[in-house]
């Protein structure tokens, strides 16, 4: 009776974070997703719930449970990733899980409607069964390193955040894999096994909707400083906190060059120098006259490709290279960051370097 108490709070959770999700008023991708696997451990929790009572339909229920682990990895990306968290190839993997999983139910369902079970069938839901646990312990190991992947230049709440995440996954992963498999028998599994489940996926949504709600509340503070910014007195924002992170931006950004890293965000340079994205947003406009974080940026790209255009080591670069060594991803942002800045695209510059150098010459 106990288990049912616990698959009961799990439904109660999972249905609260799911409309919690739904009535967020400016949703992004991770209300979406989360959404998606909170509906899916609901799902859950009403098969075991109900799986006596329905008998068949119960296998209908189970088509609904096709979105766990699979929907987790799309979460934990949304949670730790800024820009473009989830591309269609990401979206495609999570669609083949769901479909193996779903297979595997409508499998089942056909083996409870046979007389007898058809043996062909069995053997194809055991291979699937295989694939979709290789499929899902693959992306379970995708889903701890997208808290893991760049912890080292986190800090403050964003470094709590994935410290949560990774606590809150281990834990779950653990008690599932290692403590169930590692010290019971399949006696004693079939007892402790949905207490470990139930356990896990009620800690994991509480955890994380717990980090979405932080992330927000970071995010509206950060709003609130910029927009209280010009409202100081310039006096007082000219402490000397901002004056050293003046000094280590300046470093940084000149004297070590980092413009030049390819794909640069603002949230590397806050990481890098310890600080919140709102600081570093609020210093380049008030002390480096920058109208946003990448105009300032590619403005020092520009720059320093006008260098590599004028310098005789480089004038043999194609302009291709020279934009990959001013730190532009491709061509075509190259071209349209240095024209805006010069009013010329990068080879039309390098076109009149030489007619200056023919007339001179000729001079």
């Amino acid at each position: 009776m106990g288990l049912q108490y616990a698959y009961s709070a799990l439904l109660a959770v999972g249905l609260t974070a799911l409309i919690a999700q739904l009535t967020v008023s400016q949703k992004k991708t991770v209300h979406v997703v989360f959404a998606i696997f909170c509906g899916s451990m609901v799902m859950v929790a009403t098969r075991h719930l109900t799986s006596d009572n329905i008998g068949i339909y119960q296998y209908l229920i189970g088509l609904g449970t096709c979105a766990t682990c699979n929907a987790y990895w799309l979460v934990s990306r949304a949670l730790f990733r800024e820009r473009q968290p989830i591309f269609l190839r990401h979206i495609l993997v999570a669609l083949a899980i769901a479909v193996l999983v779903m297979l595997d139910q409508g499998i089942e369902m056909v083996n409870a409607l046979a007389d007898s079970p058809f043996s062909q069938l069995n053997a194809l839901s055991s291979s699937l069964g295989e694939v979709t646990n290789l499929l899902s312990s693959c992306i379970l190991m995708l889903s701890f390193w997208e808290a893991a992947r760049g912890f080292s230049s986190t800090a403050g709440a964003q470094r709590w955040q994935r410290i949560a995440f990774m606590i809150s996954f281990a834990t779950g992963v653990t008690l599932c894999t290692v403590i169930a498999k590692g010290f019971f028998n399949e006696e004693q599994l079939a007892t402790v096994f949905p207490w470990f489940v139930a356990f896990s996926a009620l800690q994991i949504i509480l955890v994380t909707q717990g980090i979405i709600i932080s992330q927000a509340y970071e995010e509206r503070k950060a709003n609130d400083e910029e927009k209280l910014a010009p409202l100081v007195p310039r006096e007082i924002q000219d402490n000397e906190d901002e004056r050293e992170l003046i000094a280590r931006l300046k470093k940084i950004l000149f004297q070590d060059k980092l413009f030049l890293r390819a794909n640069l965000k603002m949230v590397d340079i806050a990481h890098l120098l310890d600080v919140p994205e709102y600081k570093v947003s609020r210093t380049l406009r008030s002390h480096f006259s920058a109208r946003n974080f990448n105009q300032f940026i590619n403005s020092l790209r520009v720059k320093h490709a006008k260098a590599l255009l004028e310098a005789p080591d480089s004038r043999h670069w194609t302009i291709l290279v020279v934009g990959l060594e001013s730190g532009f991803g491709s061509i075509g942002p190259f071209n349209r960051a240095f024209k805006s800045e010069f009013g010329l695209t990068p080879n039309e510059y390098r076109q009149s370097l030489h007619v200056e150098k023919e007339v001179a010459e000729s001079a």
